[in-house]
């Protein structure tokens, strides 16, 4: 007979309590006298599981403000029951006593009515109390596999362990007014060796390096069960092992599709409570002292946790038989559509000395900083941005007040907070890949890669429920409060290297030098785009799911950067020899970076006003039309207005558009600036629309545009600036610039050859 088990928390609390006597921790010494090997198997098989609420109590708030999970709901797959198996085995090691734990779940499909954050969690209860931020699902189409193995205790420090976890081709789904956002073919396989300990700071911890002994993380791809072109086997039949498919509506239109696989070194997660560190940014004032933020003191009972891991190249010692090196995978999804592979991960110096023989042994990585999870009631918390991103803003502090929401009252939200993240990874290799339902991409595609690296990313992300009107009709959407900074350049606490966030193309065909190791040349390692880039965004609003798309209303939205436009060659390179096949290696500077040489000018901007944003999702391919996938980005943007006192003040800069020119008294040392001058677009106002089809193509992205200026072509409201000039640092007035309407028209696209 089919059984319904359905549990309320406090109850399942209150029997945990009364049978605790009968539980009794099993020490080191207890496990070692096991010589055999002892074991249990474990099976149940249920048709349904209901809970009616899961909530996780932030304790720190005077309301004790819950996150919840309610209306749970959890069956097999076609009317199945869902059926689970723990097998349980026990045995010595040459350390002491080893725990083998191996668990299997069937296909199941969870759903979530309602992820709920509230202080009043009764049904009945209404408004500020009581919001919600959308439902959830998750379904597998294959068995959830877990599989643990240790061969001293279950926590131990110095002793070797084996995770493998198996979470394939499942469906993670969000819910918003009858429309859902869908991970589709959703993977996170991977298979470990390393360490799992209790730290008194860290908490707990996983990670696969003990002092200088390290072990892999593998990425294990997994076989796509889905439209697979009749061509494909093996691998090329295979999707990333951490595989991010993003589609829309009940239809799963395409939007965008991430992924990576292969072999990890240097992996780390950590989880505890110690909620200290989230009111500093890693940014010190212009006397190198910390600044931190204010507004953070209720945040004292939340989450902490952090994880990082580094990427591998092939030649790596750590890479076992039948493993590979780190690739990542960004682009199109769905039938008849494309990606770009991206490989040879490296760091952004190709050497740390100026020694021509020795190469970089330092790997790229990934590390998310410190990341908190609290939930909170606030009107407003502090925002640490760098000197250089106050001069950009303009701001008369450091430290920026940032509303959690339009109305500037206060309000209960769930906070997530990064602080210091850093993606330090620069691709010299990529090539474009097709969807598994086409035959494999055997395009050639020359030797080109691209660089995207985030050096000290920190950033609020603030949720809540949120109403909103579209098309004269009003709809729940999910709140969200945003700020996000980057820094340029510097040099990393953690790793002692030259770091950047940048957005660069690299040409990685043959130099003029013979490899250090091996057969043929070194690559060049040129490059081009922006480099150094610090960057702010501000933004509230609300999120909501419409039939057509993804519709984003931000109320405030303040966008400004700094960056660098520059060509040469990457930190630690070999100069390329000119006019000659032979000369002498030298090494370009390893702090390349932090030097003007390679600068061709700088672009600063700020964009201060409210805009709305509508992505629409691309659909398969088909022989009558295949040239259906693509993604649509529609936007409007309405620059603030300013006051007459102004635009009446000629520094007065509002939202603007800066070239910049920056001249030295001493070739390669920044220290040493001796004036500034500028192009500007200062005093923006008025409104911009914009309409961007983005393709990915076996060879080619492209991207097609329109901007239209004043889409109302209102005479009374142009889009209008003023065009000055700074030659010695003074703002000067050149003319004014009104458009009472028009459109811009082009086409990007990028061939590597």
């Amino acid at each position: 007979m089919k059984k319904i088990t359905k549990l309320k928390m406090l109850t399942a609390c209150m029997l945990l309590a009364q049978h605790s006597y009968a539980l009794e921790q099993l020490s080191d010494s207890t496990l070692s006298s096991v010589t055999g090997q002892d074991g249990i198997t474990i099976t149940h098989e249920v048709s349904k599981i209901t809970i009616d609420q899961a909530n996780w109590v932030d304790f720190s708030d005077n309301s004790s403000m819950r996150l919840g999970l309610h209306g749970v709901e959890v069956k097999g797959v076609n009317n199945s029951n869902i059926k689970s198996q723990i097998d349980l085995d026990v045995a010595g090691t040459t350390n002491g006593a080893g725990i083998r734990l191996e668990t299997t779940i069937s296909p199941f499909e969870a759903t979530i009515q309602n992820v709920m954050l509230c202080t009043v969690c009764t049904v009945g209860a209404t408004g500020a109390d009581r919001q919600s931020l959308g439902s959830l699902m998750l379904a597998t189409s294959t068995p959830l596999s877990f599989y643990l193995e240790t061969t001293k205790g279950l926590f131990d420090k110095n002793s070797l362990s084996h995770l493998n976890f198996q979470l394939q081709n499942a469906s993670i789904t969000h819910k918003l007014n009858d429309q859902q956002l869908t991970l589709k073919d959703f993977n996170f396989n991977f298979a470990a060796d390393g360490y799992m300990y209790i730290d008194p700071k860290e908490g707990i911890v996983l990670t696969t390096k003990n002092g200088n002994s390290d072990h892999v993380i593998n990425l294990g791809r997994v076989s796509d069960t889905t439209a697979v072109h009749a061509s494909r086997t093996g691998d090329d039949a295979t999707n990333p092992g951490v595989n991010i498919d993003l589609r829309y509506g009940t239809e799963q239109k395409n939007i965008i599709r991430m992924g990576a696989s292969g072999s990890l070194a240097n992996g780390k997660i950590f989880v505890n409570s110690d909620q200290t560190g989230i009111s500093n940014f890693n940014v010190t004032d212009a006397n190198g002292v910390a600044v931190t933020a204010k507004g953070y003191e209720k945040a004292n009972t939340g989450i902490h946790t952090g994880l990082s891991a580094e990427f591998t190249k092939d030649g790596n010692s750590l890479i076992k038989a039948g493993e590979k090196a780190t690739t990542l995978e960004l682009g199109g999804t769905g039938n008849g559509n494309y990606a770009i592979e991206f490989s040879n991960l490296s760091p952004l110096n190709i050497r740390t000395s100026n020694d021509p023989s020795v190469l970089n042994t330092q790997n790229a990585y990934l590390d998310l900083g410190d990341v908190y999870l609290n939930t909170m009631q606030a009107a407003s918390l502090e925002f640490v941005i760098s000197k250089k991103l106050q001069n950009v803003l303009g701001a008369t502090s450091q430290n920026l007040t940032n509303y959690i929401n339009a109305t500037k009252t206060a309000q209960n939200f769930a906070l997530v907070s990064i602080r210091g993240m850093d993606f330090q990874a620069i691709a010299r290799k990529a090539r474009f890949i097709s969807d598994n339902s086409m035959a494999k991409n055997d395009t050639v595609q020359g030797t080109w890669g691209l660089g995207l690296p985030i050096y000290n990313l920190n950033a609020n992300l603030g949720l809540f429920q949120q109403s909103y009107t579209y098309q004269a009709e009003t709809k729940n959407g999910l709140g969200f409060s945003l700020t996000m900074s980057t820094d340029g350049y510097g040099i990393d606490k953690k790793t002692n290297a030259p770091s950047t966030t940048s957005v660069l193309l690299i040409d990685g065909g043959d130099g003029s030098h013979n490899k250090i190791s091996g057969t043929g040349k070194e690559e060049v390692n040129y490059y081009a785009g922006l480099r150094n880039i610090d960057a702010y965004l501000q933004a509230n609003g609300v999120i909501g799911y419409e039939k057509d798309g993804i519709y984003v209303k931000a109320s405030n939205l303040l966008l400004a950067a700094k960056a660098e436009i520059a060509i040469g060659q990457l930190p630690g390179s070999l100069y390329n020899c000119v006019g000659t096949t032979t000369c002498e290696k030298k090494v370009v500077p390893i702090d390349n970076f932090g030097r003007p040489d390679d600068v061709l000018s700088s672009i600063a901007f700020k964009l201060d006003g409210k805009g709305e944003l509508f992505i629409i999702p691309g659909v398969d391919a088909t022989v009558a039309n295949p040239d259906s996938n693509f993604l649509t980005v529609k936007a409007s943007f309405n620059f603030n207005e300013l006051t007459k006192e102004q635009k009446a003040n000629e520094a007065e800069k509002g939202s603007y558009l800066s070239i910049i020119n920056d001249d030295y008294t001493k070739s390669g040392d920044v220290s040493t600036l001796k004036s500034s001058s500028s192009v500007n677009l200062n005093k923006i106002q008025g409104n911009l629309a914009l309409e961007s089809r983005i393709r990915m193509k076996k060879d080619t992205v492209s991207m097609d545009s329109q901007v239209n200026f004043n889409p109302t072509n209102s005479i009374a409201t142009p889009f209008r600036a003023e065009m000055a000039i700074s030659p010695m640092g003074g703002m000067q007035k050149v003319a004014d610039i009104a458009i009472t309407g028009g459109v811009m028209r082009s086409n990007f696209g990028i061939t590597p050859r």
